[in-house]
């Protein structure tokens, strides 16, 4: 009996790339939401909203490499559940003319945004897609199918490898 064929053509990429997306949609709002309000770099922190951005990355870094699904560390916990007392939510039936009694979740503030987002996002398979660019601190859905993404795009990969890294790289090859 033969092996099956694994479609590798551009139309198959595009479909690969299409479902990934399909359904990593739960963990694009989270980046899009920390990107939003959590600052980049290391800058003093003066409001409660950038530390609390900044205890969901945490979170978020503090993931292990294997995640099993529903065996969260401890601490992600704690934490998790430290930054929910702060940010409550309100649940709400809508009453619009179109549609009434949909279930609705309120947030009083932006922070209960992302730990709204965090908290859709740890009952996703793919947490562990959700990396931070080692180039410019901006956080990103890994799309490749191996999961080793560095860098959010093809942009920071190229400031990333500047004339120094090829220069040192060739030199390093011209030893060996």
């Amino acid at each position: 009996m033969g092996h099956a064929r694994v479609p590798r053509g551009t139309k198959a990429k595009r479909r690969r790339q299409q479902k990934l997306a399909d359904s990593t949609s739960t963990l694009e709002r989270l980046v899009t939401r920390l990107n939003a309000f959590a600052p980049r770099g290391e800058p003093p922190l003066t409001s409660s909203r950038e530390r609390e951005a900044r205890e969901v990355e945490r979170i978020l870094e503090s993931l292990p490499r294997r995640l099993e699904y529903w065996k969260l560390p401890r601490g992600v916990v704690d934490r998790f559940n430290r930054l929910a007392r702060k940010a409550p939510v309100i649940l709400f039936l809508s009453d619009g003319t179109e549609f009434r009694g949909v279930p609705m979740i309120g947030y009083l503030n932006g922070n209960g945004l992302v730990l709204g987002a965090l908290w859709d996002a740890l009952q996703h398979p793919h947490i562990k897609r959700v990396k931070r660019c080692s180039r410019c601190q901006k956080w990103f859905v890994d799309r490749t199918r191996n999961n080793g993404a560095k860098r959010c795009s093809l942009a920071c990969t190229w400031r990333w490898w500047n004339r120094t890294r090829r220069r040192n790289r060739r030199s390093k090859r011209q030893r060996h």
